[in-house]
């Protein structure tokens, strides 16, 4: 999954619940951390992909620079 389907998944939420800040009281986060993350200025993680039954996985590639 993307980051642009976890924000897609979380939009769906949001619509489950009403609003931004029902949505962000159920999942236990506050209502700023949720807006920010909606506008991309902080990542998704913890509680919030935790609530959301999601976790979040980095992988590391590299490539020979010549």
């Amino acid at each position: 999954m993307t980051k642009r389907q976890v924000l897609h998944y979380l939009h769906r939420a949001i619509a489950v619940y009403g609003s931004q800040r029902a949505a962000a009281k159920t999942l236990g986060i506050s209502p700023q951390y949720l807006c920010d993350v909606l506008m991309e200025r902080r990542e998704p993680a913890g509680k919030l992909l935790t609530s959301l039954n999601l976790r979040r996985v980095v992988t590391t590639t590299y490539e020979v620079i010549r």
